[in-house]
């Protein structure tokens, strides 16, 4: 449902809000996020744009929150890179088109990402990844169930598939 960009700019962001007061530099957070540097570089013009994000140049520079992580819901980093597509309105679509129940379905589902993403915030993703990642350490191992590093940065996976909803609501 989401684009890669947009998945990206959540790795990055998330990346961004496990050392809040540092400038990242773009290779470490290239790395931390797994995603690839000159897809990062375009991710991050993008969030810098959108006010999430601010940079340095030069030596000592990188990248950091513009605003703290609880003020910013996954809704406003994906509407940064992207845009999640609305169904059309009969209107739009005109007196005689068939597909009206489709797009009230399509509107329908992207309501509710709409209204998911915006219900949680970077921070609260953090938390989640760093009390995954505290579980992992605690038992020795990297097996796979717990999200961390070790899955390839993938927010709110575990071993490359979507991850159950948890107690936190998310």
């Amino acid at each position: 449902m989401l684009s890669q960009t947009a998945e990206y700019a959540l790795r990055a962001v998330c990346a961004l809000a496990s050392r809040p007061n540092e400038l990242i530099p773009t290779s470490e957070l290239a790395k931390s996020a797994d995603v690839p540097p000159p897809y990062l570089a375009k991710v991050l013009q993008q969030l810098a744009s959108a006010g999430l994000i601010k940079g340095r140049r030069g030596v000592g520079g990188g990248y950091k929150l513009f605003r703290d992580a609880s003020d910013i819901t996954m809704l406003d980093v994906v509407n940064a890179v992207s845009v999640i597509r609305r169904g059309r309105s009969q209107a739009e679509l005109g007196a005689d088109s068939g597909f009206a129940p489709l797009d009230t379905a399509l509107d329908d589902v992207s309501g509710m990402v709409i209204t998911r993403l915006g219900g949680v915030t970077v921070a609260q993703v953090r938390q989640q990844l760093d009390r995954q990642h505290s579980e992992s350490a605690e038992t020795g191992s990297t097996n796979g169930h717990a999200s961390s590093s070790t899955n390839g940065g993938r927010i709110g996976s575990t071993n490359g598939h979507s991850a159950s909803s948890s107690s936190n609501g998310f």
